[in-house]
């Protein structure tokens, strides 16, 4: 079973920011991917680490993968809130992030996932990973994108 670990951060309300997803099999780190944006907010990093991880898998993965957040805004968002959106055709109050939501919908028929939310800094090593790349990344300015172990990714 693929396992993919997703998180995102930002400095104060607007400002840097860093998104991460953490590809693992049989409790194996196998794959890691960051980027970075300007002028950015949390729940937009989180977001673009679902986005990616999604898209990583509709391009890579023809299995079911279980995705982690410790953003419950994510989480809900993605299992609850999207179909309602969607339904009231984005009208009923502002939806925040809409560009980021509307390209998350427009891959999920595309990917077999199960989106999970986990304890943010807790007692997840590969949760508390991804946090590390996102860190890494603000503070660097420099995304990342590699294979760890083999090329099977």
């Amino acid at each position: 079973m693929i396992k993919i670990y997703t998180d995102g951060s930002s400095t104060g309300k607007v400002g840097p920011g860093g998104w991460a997803f953490i590809v693992t099999e049989n409790k194996d780190v196998k794959y890691i991917k960051s980027g970075f944006a300007d002028d950015t907010t949390n729940n937009k990093m989180e977001l673009t680490a679902i986005l990616e991880a999604l898209k990583f898998v509709r391009d890579r993965l023809p299995t079911q993968v279980l995705i982690y957040s410790d953003s419950q805004y994510c989480v809900r968002g993605v299992n609850d809130w999207l179909r309602l959106w969607k339904k009231n055709n984005w009208k009923k109050g502002k939806v925040k992030n809409q560009e980021l939501w509307k390209e998350i919908d427009n891959v999920i028929p595309w990917v077999e996932f199960d989106l999970i939310w986990i304890r943010g800094h807790a007692v997840t090593p590969f949760n508390n990973l991804a946090d590390e790349q996102c860190v890494l990344v603000r503070k660097t300015k420099k995304g990342k994108d590699f294979r760890v172990f083999d090329n099977k990714y």
